[in-house]
């Protein structure tokens, strides 16, 4: 189950109670519920989410919480979280492993992001390069 919700101020608890509800789900063995936009407010203080990433367990299902990520690099995340979630169904989680898991996604995330720039860069220096000289 995966939710992305866009508030400008802290999620409100009722929309995570919702969340809870669509993880409840047969079909859900793992939530990802994200919020957008809200300037790094994150969730409500009650949801007792203290990280913009954070796990937490509902009926023994793993619950992935994100807030204030890049959403450039947020698609790539998400999928390789599911599919870390899909890969261990059967498994217990232990929730210090998967957070570093994330964490340790993100950082390379963000080092990728990092090359794709510095390689757009080069691109656009080389086609001034070769403008000039064809010109």
């Amino acid at each position: 189950c995966v939710e992305v919700k866009n508030y400008k101020c802290a999620l409100p608890q009722k929309e995570i109670d919702k969340f809870y509800k669509s993880v409840d789900i047969d079909e859900y063995h793992s939530g990802i519920l994200l919020c957008i936009d809200n300037n790094l407010s994150g969730f409500a203080k009650s949801a007792n989410i203290k990280t913009p990433i954070d796990i937490q367990w509902y009926k023994n299902k793993p619950c992935i919480f994100l807030s204030g990520i890049d959403l450039d690099i947020l698609y790539p995340i998400i999928l390789i979280i599911e599919s870390m979630l899909s890969s261990n169904e059967n498994d217990t989680h232990d929730v210090n492993e998967l957070l570093a898991k994330i964490e340790s996604i993100i950082e390379k995330v963000e080092d990728m992001k990092k090359l794709i720039e510095d390689q757009k860069k080069l691109t656009s220096k080389m086609e001034k390069l070769l403008l000039s000289i064809i010109l």
